[in-house]
């Protein structure tokens, strides 16, 4: 049995390593044609065209911005994104959808999320240009739960707690103000237990479920969403 389940892992890890790299050049460039566009793409290498296609987003009938998207059905593979000969994207494509880590570069930094099967799932990072957390995002099972942003000095200015894709409770650690947005949708309970002198145990119950969140003086080190249904399962 052991054997066996060696000889699966070792098959996967072999099937990854021998994805296919897919380096594609995208490269900036004005078109006259849209008036509020910034920059038009287009690709380097016109066989490329067989992975991506280019798009256009637009409001009020103009548009105003210019983006990429891999052709379905989407090869397997680890895909590297290059716009004018700097690296922007790098991501493993499987079954059509993102799936592992997935690294996104900007002029003013990079996030980090990773993926399973095209949902985000875990902790999302986003850093600035100097390598410093600018934010954290909490996703459980592909839904937004928690972000928590960072200011110059990598302090924690606020926490953000969402409920769906409802913010309903925000906390500022460095002025002690804590912002709870509550409707007659949102019933809210807390409860507080004291682990150790500088880390705390904090439950915030709703009708849809229970947070259950550990504090290290005023970073969150853990977090978990219980939904209503499984409330028996809450620290008692």
């Amino acid at each position: 049995m052991m054997f066996r389940i060696y000889f699966l892992l070792i098959l996967t890890l072999v099937m990854y390593s021998c994805a296919p790299t897919y380096r594609i050049y995208l490269e900036k460039y004005n078109n006259s044609k849209y008036r509020n566009l910034k920059y038009d793409l287009k690709l380097k290498h016109l066989n490329d065209s067989s992975l991506v296609k280019l798009k256009h987003r637009g409001d009020f009938g103009l548009i105003t911005s210019a983006y990429y998207e891999l052709k379905q059905p989407v090869q397997n593979g680890h895909y590297q994104f290059l716009l004018n000969d700097t690296l922007t994207e790098d991501a493993v494509y499987r079954n059509g959808k993102r799936n592992g880590k997935t690294q996104i570069f900007q002029n003013d930094g990079k996030s980090v999320r990773t993926y399973k099967q095209g949902s985000s799932t875990g902790i999302a990072y986003s850093y600035d240009k100097y390598g410093s957390i600018t934010e954290k995002i909490l996703f459980i099972n592909g839904r937004l739960t928690l972000r928590s942003l960072y200011n110059s000095r990598s302090e924690v200015k606020s926490h953000r707690f969402y409920v769906g894709q409802t913010e309903i409770r925000i906390e500022r650690p460095d002025s002690n103000n804590i912002s709870l947005i509550v409707d007659d949708k949102y019933h809210r309970q807390e409860k507080s237990i004291q682990i150790k002198p500088n880390k705390t145990k904090h439950i915030y119950s709703y009708f849809e479920g229970s947070f259950i969140v550990t504090y290290k003086r005023t970073e969150i080190i853990n977090c978990k969403w219980i939904p209503a249904n499984n409330v028996n399962t809450l620290i008692r």
